[in-house]
Formats: structure tokens, sequence, C-alpha cells
């Protein structure tokens, strides 16, 4: 499975591993670094070298043409968008002509006062206009939990691979070539 990811954080990254332990081919998108995600993008970066990915740097001006061209050049079955924070124009994502989907998290304050923190981890398909999701998954993060942004980065890995696994499910048994054989 080819596979276009665009990024700018860190959180992306044991999805990133997880996917090319499958066998899965990424090209990685993420904006130039200089602002507050400047860090994550300089890991994501470092990842993509170590790893032997391409790795294009979009500014905000740039996006929708070099989203369009990678797209063109590497026919993907999949664009998947996880923490990246440039605006895309909605008539380019309706326009794809594979599957497009959003990973992001989201947190709520518990009304206990336990210091507790709800956090939910999205997949849904990205369109232009309209979203389907495709998983939600909500858990309680204790008073404690030092990082729930790396927690959920950790807990999006089974999403992803139970989506991937729902869209095509000859892989469970391996039939469709290489990728998603054993998830679990």
């Amino acid at each position: 499975m080819k596979i276009v990811l665009l990024s700018a954080t860190s959180a992306a990254m044991p999805c990133m591993d997880w996917l090319l332990r499958q066998g899965c081919m990424l090209t990685l998108l993420c904006p130039p670094g200089g602002d507050q995600c400047s860090s994550d993008v300089e890991a994501l970066q470092a990842w993509a070298e170590v790893q032997g990915i391409p790795c294009w740097q979009v500014d905000a001006g740039s996006v929708d043409a070099e989203l369009s061209e990678l797209i063109q050049e590497t026919a993907p079955d999949l664009v998947l968008r996880y923490g990246f924070p440039l605006r895309i124009t909605p008539s380019l994502i309706d326009r794809m002509p594979c599957r497009s989907w959003n990973v992001h998290f989201g947190f709520e304050s518990l009304p206990d006062d336990t210091g507790r923190l709800r956090g939910t981890i999205t997949l849904h398909e990205w369109k232009g206009a309209g979203e389907k999701v495709l998983q939600q998954h909500r858990l309680l993060l204790g008073a404690g939990e030092s990082d729930p942004i790396a927690r959920l980065s950790e807990l999006s890995v089974p999403v992803l691979a139970q989506a991937l696994q729902d869209l095509n499910p000859q892989r469970r048994n391996g039939t469709a070539g290489p990728g998603i054989a054993a998830i679990f």
C-alpha cells in the first residue's frame, strides 16, 4: 500500500513506524520548520532520512500545488493527514483519486476536579465537504499521565490498523499482498 502522509507532529511517528513494518511505502509531506512545531518537523525529517523515505517540505502558499504533484507522481492508495496544520483547498481534497483520511486527538477535562482527562482519537474520511467517522475511541487518562499526547499517539496505531483492515478484508489472511496481513 502506498501512502502519502501529511504531518507536522512527532505524534505520528508510532503510526509511521507501524506502517513501515507492515510493508507500506510512505512519502512524507510536512511544513518547513521555524514555528511552534519546528522540533517535531525536524524529528520527522530526521526519521524520514534514516528510513530512506522521501520528505517534501511545503509552505502554506504551495501546499495545494505540491500535494497535487505528489499525488500524481506517487499514485498513493491513501493520503493520511496526521497533525498537519496547513489548510488544503476543499476542492483538491474532493478530487483526490484515492482515499483520504485524517487522524486527530481531542482532550476534555472531567468536571470532577480530579485532574483526569478524557482523550479521544478520531479517524475520519477527509473530505472537502462532510466527513464520515471511521474509528473513534475515547478513554480516560489519569491525573498523573505525564504525556497524554504520547499516550494517544501510541493508541492510535491499533485504530489505524483496524481501519486499514476494514478497508481491505482480504489482507486479514494475506491474500492481497504485503501490508496488513498480521495486525494484532
